[in-house]
């Protein structure tokens, strides 16, 4: 009789601890599924009129395999290529939005008037991030390598060739009507040249980013001045005002020079996958 009910409570533990159990896993569950971080929505904002829409597939395949692994990635591509949009069309999160070549520099200098045209369909969008049209993902990026999802709001890459340069060597401009003139005071207190290859940040920001660069842009237009780098020259002076996360070049790596930084993002060399003057033709 001892060993009958030595074994029915036996039993009846057995099955209280199976609660228990079974109790404590769903509170944990729970806890880590009511508590788990929103997935983020970002916003690739990516231009290639003319013939650049070449790099697209490059850039597309690693971007899925190395770029924010975890976010909500949708492309917003500004082309002309009836090619691309053919075979993509079916792609989920490819957004593309018809734009015309309208030629050397403009196409460049105008990205930010584009980008403000179009400004509504990026409205579910936490982050916006520009990339240019030859870049490949070679290592795994997230959020917080960019600087963001902390108290950050932009970030910027060192242009690779200045980065180890006294200011007194940045091509920043040197017209004094332009909007984006550096005066010699700031020229000297300038830290960091950024590369308008690659930035972004929260909507928020990026959206002021965007839209006091475009009315700089088109201010000079009006006076007929286009500043000597174009839209990475009004990225410099609006930097210059409002300091982003830096990141190191190996962000924008050249493919035809040897830096000493790891290789996160290459720069395919423009002149070795076509004639750059026909690209920018």
């Amino acid at each position: 009789m001892f060993k009958l009910i030595q074994q029915f409570l036996q039993k009846v533990n057995l099955k209280i601890r199976s609660k228990i159990y079974s109790t404590n896993f769903k509170f944990i569950h729970n806890l880590f599924s009511t508590n788990k971080h929103t997935v983020i929505n970002v916003g690739i904002l990516y231009i290639c009129v003319g013939k650049y829409d070449k790099y697209f597939k490059n850039f597309y395949k690693t971007a899925q395999k190395n770029f924010l692994l975890g976010s909500n990635k949708t492309y917003f591509v500004f082309t002309d290529s009836v090619t691309l949009i053919n075979r993509y069309r079916y792609t989920p999160y490819i957004t593309f939005i018809e734009t015309k070549k309208i030629g050397w520099p403009y196409d460049t200098l105008l990205r930010n008037r584009y980008f403000m045209q179009h400004f509504h369909l990026f409205a579910n969008m936490d982050y916006l991030i520009f990339c240019n049209a030859n870049m490949v993902f070679k290592e795994n990026i997230f959020l917080n390598d960019l600087g963001l999802g902390t108290k950050n709001k932009l970030f910027g890459v060192l242009q690779p060739y200045y980065f180890h340069k006294r200011s007194n060597f940045f091509p920043v401009e040197s017209n004094l009507s332009c909007n984006a003139y550096f005066s010699a005071n700031e020229i000297e207190h300038i830290e960091h040249y950024f590369q308008g290859c690659f930035y972004g940040g929260n909507y928020t920001n990026f959206r002021i980013l965007v839209e006091t660069i475009s009315e700089w842009t088109e201010d000079d237009l009006i006076g007929n001045k286009i500043p000597v780098w174009h839209d990475e020259s009004y990225l410099n002076k609006f930097f210059h005002l409002n300091p982003p996360f830096v990141l190191h070049p190996g962000y924008a790596y050249p493919e035809e020079i040897n830096l000493p930084f790891k290789k996160n993002i290459l720069m395919l060399q423009k002149s070795k996958q076509a004639d750059h003057i026909l690209l920018r033709s």
